[in-house]
């Protein structure tokens, strides 16, 4: 392997221990330290749709938290960040990823990212080590299953590691900033909480608010008004535009 090769590899890895340590800090169990600060769920899940086909058993940890704690993920900012996606094999990870979930968790959480995401053509095994030869390969399409297939990335249904995942009191514990997610059960509400925290310019008008959501202008008035009972936000209305701000 030359010194390009290498450095690939190891930006690779750099990129995954961070990625992994984000996990571990929201209960996932991995041998590695945890993250210094609760991380961006909605990123983080895009991000490792990222390298999942290199490290298999992100797949499997991440169908097993979400599976246990969709709630937590807010459903209109995550197909935002989808609809961003500009890697096909990234989008279609992720679509049958959370495709998976769903039918786990018997939830349409995550119905609005499914439909950002797009599946891949043409198809090809899910994971690295399955694309080394033709023999593994067509192993791979064999024993897929039928998600897999649909989305172009084939892979057996992984089965939940339920007892890798941390109880909900540690999660939130460890990371309280999760609180304001789980009160509104990752609707449109979390999102917009979420979005003025991490873009704080989305909150200049309604419009660039409900851009930065992916949801309609009604649909953000409707939510603010909830937010606003709640004095978890405030509006202030200047030279015609509203902008709101979180308190």
């Amino acid at each position: 392997m030359n010194a390009l090769g290498v450095q690939q590899m190891s930006d690779a890895l750099e990129r995954a221990e961070k990625i992994i340590s984000k996990w571990v800090r929201l209960g996932a169990g991995f041998g590695a330290a945890p993250a210094q600060k609760t991380p961006d769920i909605e990123q983080l899940l895009v991000d490792t749709a990222g390298i999942m086909p290199q490290f298999a058993r992100l797949h499997s940890m991440m169908i097993s938290w979400l599976a246990r704690y969709d709630r937590l993920v807010c459903r209109h900012r995550l197909a935002s960040l989808a609809k961003q996606i500009e890697s096909p094999q990234q989008s279609a990870a992720l679509g049958l990823t959370l495709t998976l979930c769903g039918d786990h968790a018997q939830s349409d959480h995550f119905n609005l990212a499914i439909k950002a995401c797009k599946p891949l053509d043409p198809p090809m095994p899910m994971f690295q080590i399955d694309r080394q030869n033709d023999k593994f390969a067509a192993l791979a399409r064999k024993f897929s299953c039928s998600q897999g297939r649909n989305w172009g990335l084939w892979t057996p249904r992984e089965r939940l590691y339920d007892d890798a995942i941390r109880p909900h009191s540690w999660i939130m514990s460890n990371n309280p900033s999760l609180h304001k997610r789980a009160i509104f059960s990752g609707k449109l509400q979390a999102s917009i909480l979420v979005t003025l925290e991490t873009d704080p310019s989305a909150g200049r008008s309604e419009s660039a608010l409900a851009r930065a959501c992916g949801a309609t202008r009604n649909a953000i008035r409707d939510a603010l008004d909830h937010l606003e009972l709640c004095q978890f936000v405030q509006r202030k209305t200047a030279k015609g535009l509203v902008a709101i701000l979180p308190n």
